[in-house]
């Protein structure tokens, strides 16, 4: 090797050790990117706590397998508002185009973990939220050697040191949630995979959308109801018919315009979920409204003609704007609500709200 070569393979692995490091510079090196997704809103659910659900994304940008062998989420003043250990957090994980999660994430893998922070009633709200992780590392068993600057220098292997840092700062929004009213009257109603300590089709459902993370049914809900004996289906459960709820009315959650509705696609036969129907007729017959302050009310898979309502319309909470069905992808009829700060049906962020009056048995 030349006495150049040589010297310039030196200062490419001295690099780190020869910079002065500075006052500020008090982390460490790591394995893994965080981010988070979107703004964290704070909500207060049925149980009387405070809510805030976000999420994370990890990306494995070293040559090694890292696993989260635990996971806190700090207020600004550095407590501790939840605690989980590796086997919660990978519970609460989900692997980016693999599904499910992993006992560590390989070189180049990332995942989700979708989180859930909860604040006593009467505890005072947190102004940011921080997370501290202790990740372990273990290089391959045989790596060979790693190319630095001309020089081949072994890699390491076998476990490898943890390393503990605090990541991804993120702001808590002073502002509650929007309070609506019922899309649907009556009791017995059953708010079916909705938020959020479970990883629904819904809290799950994250999009790549013009190079951002989308995650619009974070907060979504699907209504069905029970009859007197609490049952949901009466007859064979391949016909709507047999649905008790089929045909309920839905009503609009708050004054608003409508900004877009469909009336014209058919009825799915239950039990089935159909290949053949696309993205952009997933929600079937379907209404968006505008509610204001940036929010838009979104309502999915109504009866094929039922729709009261068309693009422009003005309504007021209450007004009906369609008939419970099972149109689009759906594998039985519910009425799919959620609410988002963006009128697009894949470029937007769900966003929490509240039903301002419901009786003891609905929802």
């Amino acid at each position: 090797m030349s006495v150049l070569k040589f010297l310039l393979a030196a200062l490419t692995l001295g690099t780190i050790a020869i910079m002065p490091v500075t006052a500020a510079e008090t982390g460490v090196v790591t394995p893994l990117i965080v981010e988070t997704i979107a703004a964290v809103q704070p909500f207060v659910s049925a149980d009387g706590a405070t809510h805030l659900v976000y999420e994370l994304l990890l990306i494995n940008q070293s040559t090694v397998a890292v696993t989260v062998d635990s996971l806190a989420v700090l207020d600004e003043a550095g407590n501790a508002l939840t605690e989980l250990d590796g086997a919660a957090v990978a519970r609460m994980s989900r692997v980016s185009f693999v599904g499910g999660s992993v006992a560590a994430l390989e070189p180049s893998q990332s995942s989700f973990v979708f989180l859930d922070v909860t604040v006593p009633r009467g505890d005072t709200l947190p102004t940011t939220l921080n997370h501290r992780f202790v990740v372990g590392q273990t290089a391959p068993a045989e790596q060979g050697s790693i190319n630095l600057g001309g020089i081949d220098v072994a890699a390491e292997t076998g476990p490898l040191p943890d390393i503990e840092f605090t990541a991804a700062p993120v702001s808590v929004r002073d502002v509650p949630a929007v309070a609506l009213a019922s899309p649907v009257h009556g009791e017995g109603w059953v708010a079916f995979r909705s938020c959020c300590d479970l990883m629904s089709s819904h809290r799950g459902n994250t999009v790549n959308f013009n190079g951002n993370v989308r995650i619009t049914e974070r907060f979504a809900i699907d209504f069905v109801r029970l009859d007197a004996t609490s049952h949901m289906v009466s007859g064979p459960g391949n016909e709507v018919e047999s649905y008790v709820y089929y045909g309920e009315k839905i009503y609009a959650v708050a004054d608003g315009v409508v900004i877009a509705a469909r009336n014209n696609q058919p009825t799915q036969t239950p039990g089935i979920l159909s290949v053949d129907i696309t993205d952009d007729v997933a929600g079937g017959n379907a209404v968006i409204i505008d509610i204001s302050n940036g929010h838009f009310a979104f309502y999915a898979h109504m009866q094929q003609g039922s729709v009261t309502v068309k693009a422009g319309d003005v309504v007021k909470a209450g007004d009906l704007i369609g008939l419970l069905g099972n149109s689009g992808k759906t594998v039985g009829p519910h009425l799919h609500f959620h609410l988002t700060d963006s009128p697009s049906t894949m470029n937007a962020n769900g966003v929490p709200f509240v039903f301002a009056a419901l009786s003891e048995r609905e929802c």
